[in-house]
């Protein structure tokens, strides 16, 4: 794939990322504060969901199957998004 096509996909999914952060952020947290619902156990929560979504992969990739309620571009998004939400819980003033 040439780069160009790599970084117009990329685009799509971190616009995609977005529009599902959007939505789940309007779910557990709140408008003054967007962290809200990770604030209890912080960047181990993360992490541990970051692992729960790679387990998820896995089981994705080796059975080859998808379920109903996520699939394999699903738990990619949502990895992207913890990704940042970590971090996010990382910037000064925002720690637990």
């Amino acid at each position: 794939m040439r780069n160009e096509k790599v970084n117009k996909f990329m685009e799509k999914f971190y616009a995609d990322a977005m529009v599902v952060r959007r939505d789940r952020g309007l779910k557990y947290s709140t408008a003054e504060d967007g962290l809200k619902n990770l604030r209890k156990w912080g960047r181990i929560g993360v992490l541990i969901r970051i692992d729960d979504k790679l387990s998820r992969l896995q089981t994705l990739t080796e059975s080859g199957a998808e379920f109903s309620d996520e699939s394999v571009r699903d738990t990619c998004l949502d990895l992207a998004n913890y990704s940042g939400l970590f971090l996010a819980l990382g910037e000064k003033g925002e720690e637990s």
